[in-house]
Formats: C-alpha cells, structure tokens, sequence
C-alpha cells in the first residue's frame, strides 16, 4: 500500500481568528463561519496531517471533521470511489 500526500479538509469548532496566524496554519487556507472554521492544507503526507492534528489538540480546538480532498478539486473524496 503506497500512502502518498494528499490535501484536506479540516473543520473545528469555533471562529479561530485569534490564532490563524501560529505558524502550524502558516500554509493553510482558512475558512471562518459562523460557529467553525474550516482549514484547507496543502498536500500533508500522513505524519505532516498528525502533526497539524496535535498542534490543533494542543490549542484545545475541537476537532469536528477531517476529510481528505482529491489533489485537483476542493470537494472531499468519494470514499466509494476510492477504495
């Protein structure tokens, strides 16, 4: 099984304009909502993708989504599609 890098969709609870500027949101396109924030990384392999992930737990930011997205669209993978 090959795991390549891929980007992803991240969402979180809360507005988090007070820390899209940590340097572990540096490459990130952010996405403030009413009640959530959505994070669109570059491509992460799965150790980049963890990392981020610990770095948004060590922020006490709740984790409400995490899809990944195929490397030429913004729309989250068919996972029937993609086995």
């Amino acid at each position: 099984m090959t795991i390549t890098a891929r980007p992803y969709c991240i969402e979180v609870a809360g507005q988090l304009n007070a820390v899209l500027h940590r340097p572990a949101l540096a490459q990130c396109a952010c996405q403030v909502l009413a009640d959530t924030t959505r994070i669109h990384t570059p491509e992460l392999d799965q150790a980049a993708l963890f990392g981020l992930l610990r770095q948004l737990r060590d922020l006490g930011l709740t984790l409400l989504s995490l899809n990944p997205l195929s490397a030429t669209s913004t729309q989250p993978v068919n996972r029937e599609d993609n086995p």
